[in-house]
């Protein structure tokens, strides 16, 4: 975990090392700081591959919509590096959308986009 995102940066990774309490098998979902995230309560607890997948990549996807949402924010509608202003623009509206999705994964919130 770093100050400016409040949640374990880098790539994540699942990894069946670990056990429960019980020594039964589980997934156990790791940062690149090697330090657990999460433990799941066995396997019968754990996600699906699918959803395993989804979480690994969300600091992966949470950074490129920032990215995009910084670079569409200087389109035409509004002051480069600014949120665009005009409220009829569909880019617009997306834009606030991204930034409040942005905010609710970080844990901040949505309200004061």
């Amino acid at each position: 975990m770093n100050e400016q995102t409040k949640h374990t940066s880098g790539k994540w990774f699942w990894s069946d090392a670990y056990r429960t309490t019980y020594n039964e098998p589980t997934l156990s979902l790791i940062g690149a700081d090697g330090y657990g995230i999460l433990s799941c309560d066995g396997m019968a607890n754990s996600p699906g591959e699918a959803d395993a997948q989804l979480i690994a990549q969300s600091p992966e996807l949470l950074e490129a919509l920032e990215h995009a949402t910084t670079v569409l924010c200087d389109h035409t509608c509004g002051t480069p590096g600014i949120f665009p202003a005009d409220k009829d623009c569909v880019l617009c509206e997306n834009i606030k959308r991204y930034k409040q999705i942005i905010a609710r994964a970080k844990g901040g919130d949505e309200h004061e986009i």
